[in-house]
């Protein structure tokens, strides 16, 4: 009796754990509101997709993470539209291991701790110094701001070199 009971306990959690899991993802949209729109504002921010403060209501932030978590999802070519929506196929790969490190990936105005972290690991590695950086700066006002002075110095490096041919030629004659 005691077996019997203990193998039903077992095939009922087997059983209802999977549609427990799946109930919790349901389909979410633009004005929904619960706990499930907790756990996926909670993850958008552990991905970095979102900055917002997770107040359980899906609003601008939360479609706005969702919508850049399906474009970085569809760069990566999986089936994905890009509609703010958490459907099922979106929140299926926003929970899934393997397509994390689609959606970690870093880029223009990127927040937080990773980011940090890129900074530090950039600085150690002495491609700028710390000159270089401005706190108002972006990744790419920055890359662009360093390259526009090294084409300054490499112009003015060629108009020296060009003034110095011509002095040069002025005192030959």
């Amino acid at each position: 009796m005691k077996r019997l009971l203990a193998l039903l306990l077992v095939l009922t959690v087997a059983f209802c754990a999977p549609a427990a899991a799946e109930t919790a993802r349901r389909p979410l949209a633009s004005g929904d509101t619960g706990d499930a729109v907790v756990e996926l504002q909670k993850r958008l921010q552990s991905l970095g997709l979102s900055t917002g403060e997770a107040d359980g209501i899906y609003g601008k932030q939360t479609a706005a993470g969702v919508t850049e978590a399906q474009r970085l999802l569809a760069a990566a070519g999986y089936d994905v539209a890009q509609t703010g929506e958490a459907d099922a196929d979106t929140l299926k790969l926003l929970f899934d291991p393997e397509a994390e490190a689609t959606l970690r990936t870093l880029r223009l105005g990127s927040r937080g701790d990773r980011v940090r972290q890129l900074q530090s690991r950039l600085i150690d590695l002495k491609p700028v110094s710390y000159t270089h950086l401005r706190a108002h700066e972006t990744g790419r006002n920055l890359v662009c701001r360093l390259l526009l002075e090294k084409k300054k110095k490499k112009q003015k490096a060629q108009m020296t070199n060009y003034r110095g041919e011509k002095n040069q030629e002025i005192n030959k004659t």
